[in-house]
């Protein structure tokens, strides 16, 4: 990876030393640093240059404070001088840095260039959260989900994140990505014992330069999960769309709503067994039956709890619109109280 804080030092010193800008661009001549942002070297047709050796697809441009052009011996010092923070482009800390902020997009985007990696390309962003001594198993075990030779991308953003930059059609479903998700949480939680791991996908992106959007969408994601939807193990960004809008409005009006709508607050006026029947009642589309199987319960059983929860909310579950609104104060309840 090109240290650019070490390059920007690097040439400080330099100059202060010798009075000599230089300037490093890539094999197309895209401008990679330059340490006088004032003076574009080419345009002026006075320069000397060098190719350093540890990164053949960059060329050192060179021209001192006084006009005056650096010597052959000169540019061999300036390039042995600045040869650290030059060497081969590592693809992770090109992610890494782009993601922190550390670069900018057009600096990202050439170095994904020079890393021959293609920015257009279809995927999810899936952030894999664990502890720092399941790191290295969660990424030996994505490695073997992933396929880099289809554009999959799998790095370690820090010590307890994991990231996977999933290629896939542009019509991939919520469903498909929680099943993949699914899939990978279970193999890490078997193979690694990794029962603390989560995992969070953002929704489709088809460029490689709104990564920093689609990580800040899986970290919404997981932290709207874990709030809205405790005890799960995967989080899908599109499934999460009334918790992502409530989670937008201020608290205040959270809290009117619910007072308004609510004489309690849902975690006073309902316990664990009703709110785990409802839940599960959201996430198989209101379908009783089905709903009923996940509970390991008889369906009569379901429908007798969901007639409890009418009498108090004076919601009836097995209509599309009291859902809603129940999902709706459900929601505000955990974000007021759980955040």
């Amino acid at each position: 990876m090109i240290d650019l804080n070490g390059l920007k030092n690097a040439s400080a010193e330099l100059f202060k030393r010798t009075g000599i800008f230089i300037e490093v661009r890539d094999s197309n001549s895209a401008v990679i640093y330059r340490s006088n942002e004032k003076q574009n070297m080419t345009s002026e047709g006075k320069f000397a240059t060098t190719v350093p050796r540890s990164n053949k697809n960059l060329v050192i441009y060179a021209i001192a404070n006084d006009g005056s052009i650096p010597s052959e011996t000169v540019m061999q010092l300036i390039s042995a001088y600045v040869e650290p923070f030059l060497s081969n482009t590592d693809y992770c800390s090109v992610f890494r840095d782009f993601i922190y902020g550390k670069i900018t997009s057009d600096i990202f985007e050439q170095l994904l260039s020079s890393c021959g990696i293609q920015k257009n390309i279809t995927y999810r962003l899936y952030l894999i959260r664990c502890t720092s001594r399941q790191t290295d198993d969660v990424l030996y075990i994505t490695e073997g989900i992933s396929d880099a030779a289809k554009g999959d991308i799998l790095f370690a953003l820090n010590s307890e994140n994991v990231i996977l930059i999933k290629e896939c059609a542009s019509e991939m479903s919520a469903d498909e990505a929680n099943e993949l998700a699914d899939a990978l949480q279970q193999s890490i939680s078997f193979e690694a014992q990794g029962t603390g791991v989560t995992i969070a996908a953002s929704q489709v992106f088809e460029s490689l330069s709104q990564v920093k959007k689609a990580y800040s969408s899986a970290s919404d994601t997981m932290r709207l999960g874990s709030i809205c939807s405790a005890g799960k193990k995967v989080y899908i960004a599109e499934k999460l769309r009334i918790e992502v809008f409530l989670d937008m409005l201020p608290k205040n009006t959270l809290r009117e709503f619910l007072a308004m709508h609510s004489g309690q607050t849902i975690s006073e006026a309902w316990d664990d067994k009703m709110i785990e029947t409802v839940q599960a009642l959201f996430e198989n589309n209101l379908n009783l039956s089905v709903t009923a199987r996940e509970l390991y319960t008889h369906r009569n059983t379901l429908v007798y709890r969901l007639d409890k929860i009418k009498k108090i909310s004076g919601l009836d579950l097995k209509m599309f619109d009291d859902a809603v609104m129940f999902k709706i104060l459900m929601t505000a309840d955990k974000l007021i109280n759980k955040t």
